[in-house]
């Protein structure tokens, strides 16, 4: 028994020490943000038809499909920029405590029809009155806008560059302040260290890739002569995108 805990021991201790660095070490941490205008919109909106019989949903969800069709034709949004999920069915059960041991507990009681769709819109100029529209439309449920960049891949390799640029010039001072300097980087990371990061400071890792979004909160209306105009007006977009990345890192040092 002793044998057998002294060996899990050893073990214990040696996978422990296996992913410490063997020299003198230092852990920083480099940020980079950038604000930009956004160019791009992702739309999701969902079409939901519920009624009592399933031919009648079927038949207005038809209907209804052909008026997104139409509406998304006329602000000539291209079949490669639109997403639209599998048509979805479902019974709507009641649920009938008083009849648990009958066959009318679990009775349908309508039937669901539904559809998921994601659009981007590359033209964001249109963005307000495309949304007013789209709101306008008889069952669409759960509408959700996200605003992106065209050039966003561009910039986040440039946004990791600059934080781990950071990271080292961190490092390169505090080394210069214990007297030794950076010899190389031992382990990097833009989410975290796993273990090794906890033991040193590490312990809570935001998401690399951030961002926010920036309304002009002193953006005036005048006040617009129907409801139709009243909705276009309130639907913004945000004037900046910011995105921000951070970088974990530990540097080998030499005295």
């Amino acid at each position: 028994m002793k044998q057998f805990l002294s060996l899990l021991f050893i073990t214990f201790f040696t996978t422990y020490a296996t992913d410490m660095p063997s020299e003198p070490f230092i852990v920083s941490t480099g940020n980079a943000e950038i604000n930009i205008k956004p160019d791009l919109a992702n739309i999701s909106f969902r079409l939901q038809i519920t009624e009592e019989e399933s031919e009648e949903a079927m038949e207005k969800f038809g209907l209804r499909s052909e008026d997104i069709k139409i509406f998304l034709t006329k602000y000539q949004i291209p079949g490669q920029d639109i997403t639209a999920s599998e048509l979805n069915k479902e019974a709507i059960r009641n649920y009938n405590k008083s009849k648990l041991s009958s066959s009318s507990a679990h009775q349908i009681a309508a039937y669901r029809f539904s559809r998921s769709y994601t659009v981007t819109l590359k033209k964001l100029e249109i963005y307000p009155e495309f949304m007013s529209d789209l709101l306008k439309l008889n069952n669409v449920y759960s509408s959700r806008s996200t605003f992106n960049s065209s050039k966003r891949e561009e910039l986040e390799k440039q946004l990791m560059k600059d934080a781990m640029s950071s990271a080292r010039n961190k490092a390169r001072t505090m080394a210069e302040i214990a007297g030794a300097s950076i010899k190389g980087v031992y382990a990097i990371s833009d989410t975290g260290l796993n273990d090794l990061g906890a033991r040193f400071i590490l312990s809570q890792y935001p998401h690399p890739m951030h961002e926010d979004f920036s309304f002009n909160d002193k953006a005036g209306f005048a006040r617009a002569s129907s409801a139709s105009a009243r909705l276009k007006n309130s639907i913004e977009i945000p004037k900046t995108l910011k995105i921000t990345a951070k970088i974990n890192a530990i540097f080998s040092l030499l005295n």
